[in-house]
């Protein structure tokens, strides 16, 4: 594939989503304030992925949702915010994109990204480890530390400069290269499956089930699935469950339980007389079945739930 490097000055929203898509296929524009809306990017693409730098101004809110790229996004910008679900992201410096949708707003800001197609990723990998098994699941969106943070951000520049000079030559082996080194470069910055060995006593699968710990505390009285719990960490049902087991935690579908049994024992004996029900209490952390909910209560608390509300 011929290298493409393409700048665009433009005062056209469709023109910034055109550039995006190279970072975040559909993309969507919410709330735009367009009296001042100016952008202007620099696009480089090669076979499997691309680089961007862009800069825009202009109070502008965006909803973008990654599917099968590994992308990592470097922001710096006014009234600068960013979340996943109902989790912040870590704008403070660059982060590896999840597979859930996000939503940012800003007044004006100015971005660095690179993006590796998540099949060529694969197959590379593959092919260096000799393993066709082999796949890319992200633990954590942070940098793993300011050293590797800026081999990033210095990888990426070298590589967005090197595809700038090769514009619309075919140059297969140099791709490859620049294709190799952010790839390594993301992969050594970022938690995942297959960065640094981990230290002695500590499981490599640590920071994922801290996340998944994390969203299952905050979000217990949603009605959390475990492959949706999965989606929202970028990984697997199965990596999960590894990684829950790893760490001698059982399923990660007992530990959701487990929270969501204690969150209704202090409800249930926190509540006034009069004013809470059982299968109110059932419904309000996540168990459509009373009867459900009075057999794993009382066979986690060796007492009923109505025992407790009776206190």
């Amino acid at each position: 594939m011929t290298v493409r490097s393409v700048t665009t000055v433009s005062e056209s929203v469709e023109d910034a989503l055109a550039a995006w898509e190279v970072m975040c296929p559909g993309a969507v524009n919410g709330r735009i304030d367009p009296s001042q809306y100016r952008f202007r990017s620099s696009v480089k693409t090669f076979e499997g992925g691309g680089t961007i730098a862009y800069s825009l101004t202009g109070a502008t809110a965006v909803n973008a949702q990654l599917h099968n790229e590994l992308t990592v996004a470097d922001f710096a910008g006014a009234n600068l915010h960013g979340t996943v679900g109902r989790d912040g992201l870590p704008l403070d410096g660059p982060f590896l994109c999840p597979f859930e949708p996000i939503d940012m707003s800003w007044r004006s800001v100015s971005v660095r990204g690179s993006t590796i197609d998540m099949a060529v990723a694969t197959e590379y990998l593959r092919s260096v480890a000799a393993d066709d098994a082999v796949v890319v699941e992200m633990s954590d969106y942070r940098p793993r530390t300011p050293a590797l943070r800026d081999y990033w951000r210095a990888t990426f520049r070298g590589a967005h400069a090197l595809l700038a000079e090769l514009d619309g030559q075919d140059a297969p082996l140099i791709e490859a290269e620049i294709r190799r080194s952010l790839l390594v470069a993301t992969l050594l910055a970022f938690p995942t499956n297959l960065g640094t060995a981990p230290g002695r006593g500590e499981s490599r699968m640590a920071p994922l089930v801290a996340r998944a710990k994390s969203y299952m505390d905050s979000h217990a009285h949603e009605p959390l699935t475990m492959p949706g719990v999965a989606r929202h960490l970028g990984c697997s049902l199965r990596t999960l469950q590894e990684a829950f087991a790893r760490d001698d935690l059982g399923a990660p579908s007992v530990y959701l339980r487990t929270v969501r049994l204690n969150n209704a024992r202090a409800a249930l004996r926190a509540a006034q007389p009069g004013t809470a029900t059982v299968a109110q209490t059932a419904r309000a952390w996540g168990y459509a079945s009373p009867s459900r909910f009075t057999m794993h209560y009382t066979r986690e608390f060796g007492r009923t739930p109505r025992d407790d509300l009776r206190r």
